[in-house]
C-alpha cells in the first residue's frame, strides 16, 4: 500500500495533477482521448505497472472543460485507480483516487 501511494505521490510530482464525473469527452489538441503514458518495474516484492490514459474534455457535470485522465497502478500490495480533472494551464484541478474500494479526493487551485 505504501509503495503504491509512492508511485501515486510521484506521479503527481512528475507529471501535474487532475480528478470522476460525468459527461461526454470532447476532443482537444492539449488534451486528446487515447494519449497514453505506462510504466513497468519490478522489486523483490513483486511487479509494478502504471497507466496514464488521456479520456478528453468533460462537457458536463462537476468537471465540464476540465481534462480527465485516468491513471491506474497495479502491484503486489494492491490495485489503485486515479482520475484527474484539470484545466489547461493546470492551475486548477481535482483528484480522485479510489483505493481497494475506498474514495478519496482533493482538489488543488492556484
Amino acid at each position: 500500500m505504501k509503495k503504491i501511494l509512492a508511485l501515486l505521490v510521484l506521479a503527481v510530482a512528475l507529471y501535474g495533477c487532475s480528478g470522476p464525473t460525468g459527461g461526454v469527452v470532447a476532443n482537444s489538441d492539449w488534451c486528446d482521448p487515447g494519449k497514453e503514458w505506462s510504466w513497468s518495474g519490478s522489486s523483490p516484492d513483486g511487479n509494478v505497472d502504471a497507466q496514464w490514459i488521456m479520456q478528453g474534455i468533460q462537457t458536463s457535470g462537476k468537471y465540464a472543460g476540465l481534462c480527465h485522465v485516468e491513471y491506474t497502478v497495479e502491484g503486489p500490495d494492491g490495485n489503485a485507480v486515479v482520475d484527474y480533472y484539470f484545466n489547461e494551464e493546470g492551475d486548477d484541478g481535482y483528484m480522485v483516487m479510489t483505493m481497494n474500494g475506498e474514495e478519496f479526493a482533493q482538489e488543488w487551485h492556484r
